[in-house]
């Protein structure tokens, strides 16, 4: 019994010491580095960032995608002249899939999927005489799924899912008819 005493009058000492001490906060040494135009970043507002499997950053911005390599920028525009390039440069958001590609989505010109190997881009958009195509070229947010689908967050075209191997878009769309569809059409962020 008396060691049983012991023990707890011990505890008890230990946690009123314990209590008596200072609550020190605890302290974040994260450090953020700033980049702007000086150093080559086409545009001072950033709407989405990425970060790819090699490494590498992506910057959307109002004025092109910005790929940083922690020395140097590489600024993808819009080239009217040339089908290979980025739909517009107003991007607002960056995903890279399971196979590397990189997805942007745009601000009022629809889908692109960059290929790294061939520095190429490819166009997805909105075309009204086909329903599997993208349900409005206003992207808000994207996001993949463990198979590999892509989700698509669009401002008048509701949530799309796209399948990258067949090119069909999915779309999920408001209907005042049926109390089990979305709410709106106008889905601005998925998760």
């Amino acid at each position: 019994m008396m060691k049983r005493l012991k023990v707890l009058s011990f505890f008890f000492l230990m946690f009123t010491f314990a209590l008596s001490l200072p609550i020190i906060p605890q302290t974040n040494n994260i450090l953020f580095q700033h980049i702007t135009i000086e150093q080559g970043l086409s545009q001072a507002t950033v709407n989405c960032i990425l970060q790819d499997s090699k490494g590498f950053m992506w910057f959307g911005t109002q004025d092109g995608l910005n790929k940083y390599d922690g020395y140097t920028f590489t600024v993808y525009r819009h080239d009217p002249q040339d089908q290979n390039t980025i739909n517009q440069n107003y991007v607002t958001a960056i995903i890279e899939d399971r196979d590397g590609f990189i997805w942007i989505g745009t601000r009022v010109s629809g889908l692109s999927r960059f290929d790294p190997g061939t520095g190429t881009f490819k166009q997805y958009t909105h075309d009204p005489r086909n329903p599997g195509s993208l349900g409005h070229n206003s992207i808000r947010d994207i996001c993949a799924d463990r198979e590999g689908f892509l989700w698509i967050a669009t401002e008048g075209g509701g949530l799309n899912r796209f399948n990258p191997k067949t090119g069909i878009f999915t779309r999920y769309r408001y209907d005042p008819q049926n109390p089990g569809s979305l709410s709106s059409d106008i889905v601005i962020c998925i998760y």
